[in-house]
């Protein structure tokens, strides 16, 4: 299986805004007093491999970990 992104095929920014702005999805930053919850999440659906590695990315100024939401729920993760 192919886990990379293909960031070159991604629909303009715009139409993808309004796509996530409909499903009431935000995606920004995570913050640094974010870091207990956004590591359980990642741990609980990922492993503790990919746990560890979220919790480095909140070292870097800023920290280096982004978050998508829905209603303050985390849906998802990149860092």
């Amino acid at each position: 299986m192919d886990l990379l992104v293909r960031l070159y095929d991604l629909p303009p920014l715009n139409e993808m805004n309004n796509l996530l702005k409909d499903r009431e999805v935000t995606i920004r930053g995570a913050r640094s007093y974010e870091k207990t919850p956004v590591v359980s999440w990642v741990r609980t659906h990922f492993g503790s491999s990919w746990g560890d590695e979220c919790s480095v990315s909140f070292r870097n100024q800023p920290v280096s970990c982004h978050i998508a939401l829905k209603k303050g729920e985390i849906l998802g993760f990149a860092c």
